[in-house]
C-alpha cells in the first residue's frame, strides 16, 4: 500500500517496475488495487459516455433550429420579393379604387 502513496522521505522518487511493487502484497490486495482502478476507468467511461449523449442531443436540437432558421429565412425572401413587386406595380388601379371611396366622416345622412 506504501508504494501506492509515494516514496518516503529520502527515498528515490523514481518509480519501481509494477511487479516490484506488488510483489509482497496478498493476491486478495493486489485484486483489490486493480478492481478500484477498473471501477474508476468505468465510472470515467461511463461519465463520458453520458457527456457525448447530451453532445449528440444538443448538436440535435441545434440542427433543428438552423434548419428551422433557413426556412423561415426563406419565406421572407419571397415575401419581400413579392412586396418589391407591388411597390414597383403601377399604383393606378389601387389609387382609382380609393379616390371613388367615399370616407366614412364625410358620409351624407
Amino acid at each position: 500500500m506504501r508504494a501506492l502513496l509515494g516514496p518516503r522521505v529520502g527515498e528515490s522518487s523514481r518509480p519501481r517496475p509494477v511487479r516490484a511493487t506488488l510483489k509482497g502484497m496478498p493476491a486478495d490486495a493486489i485484486r483489490g488495487i486493480l478492481q478500484v482502478g477498473m471501477t474508476f476507468v468505468d465510472e470515467r467511461l461511463t461519465n463520458l459516455e453520458i457527456k457525448i449523449a447530451f453532445v449528440e442531443r444538443h448538436v440535435a436540437q441545434l440542427d433543428d433550429l438552423v434548419r428551422d432558421m433557413v426556412d423561415g429565412l426563406a419565406e421572407l425572401r419571397e415575401e419581400l420579393g413579392r412586396l418589391r413587386e407591388m411597390q414597383d406595380a403601377p399604383a393606378t388601379s389601387v389609387r382609382g379604387s380609393l379616390e371613388e371611396e367615399v370616407p366614412p366622416h364625410h358620409v351624407r345622412w
